[in-house]
């Protein structure tokens, strides 16, 4: 935007002859990265995950188990960390950071009736979901806005815009993957999955300063 300059971080407004100009301050940026992968290589993947005997239960899932506890890390086992790295390298070239590298992940499988509770990824910077096995009666992605005006008028407007929607709501395919920072607070909003086996990959971050 030509009339924003950036001073170490602080944005400041120019001199604009305009009137009524909308600024849309402090953006969420959440990437979504499509057929990461072949469908053949998601099956391959999808075989070897379901099988998988390193799951347990997960206080962050209703009817469903990962391997998160395991602290076994599955994209290195799947040789897919590069190609996770590459994706978290866009995104950071998309908002100008730098030094932040893939660091631990995991999977996880939904039964019927399974649910993601409301949750943030404490001590991570970015954060991914990849997708290996979901379609249409599958519970989906939702994000809470932080924007803090989304409850806090809530009642005070006709209808819903972008500045004032309180979850943004997506409905992933395989080989889909989301990055998002990791404060953002996300789940399924308590939609049951209906798929047999609902199977996701996820990520965490951290600045390669400090990750040994």
């Amino acid at each position: 935007m030509d009339y924003l300059k950036y001073n170490r971080g602080i944005v400041e407004q120019t001199p604009s002859n305009d009137k009524g100009e909308s600024l849309n301050l402090f953006p969420t940026l959440v990437m979504k990265f499509t057929n990461v992968l072949s469908s053949e290589n998601i099956s391959q993947i999808y075989q070897t995950l379901r099988t998988d005997q390193s799951l347990k239960e997960d206080n962050t899932l209703i009817n469903g188990h990962s391997n998160f506890e395991s602290k076994e890390d599955i994209l290195n086992k799947l040789n897919l960390r590069n190609i996770m790295q590459e994706k978290v390298d866009l995104y950071c070239m998309k908002a100008k950071f730098t030094n932040i590298i893939v660091a631990n992940s995991w999977f996880s499988i939904q039964s019927i009736g399974g649910m993601l509770e409301d949750h943030i990824h404490a001590g991570s910077l970015l954060s991914g979901v990849f997708y290996i096995n979901t379609d249409d009666s599958s519970s989906p992605l939702v994000f809470h806005n932080p924007n803090l005006a989304s409850t806090h008028a809530y009642g005070f407007y006709n209808e819903r815009s972008e500045y004032n929607f309180d979850l943004f709501r997506v409905k992933p395919e395989n080989g889909d993957l989301y990055i998002f920072p990791s404060w953002l607070r996300h789940g399924c909003n308590y939609i049951p999955n209906q798929t047999q086996e609902r199977v996701i990959i996820s990520f965490n971050t951290l600045s390669r300063l400090t990750y040994t």
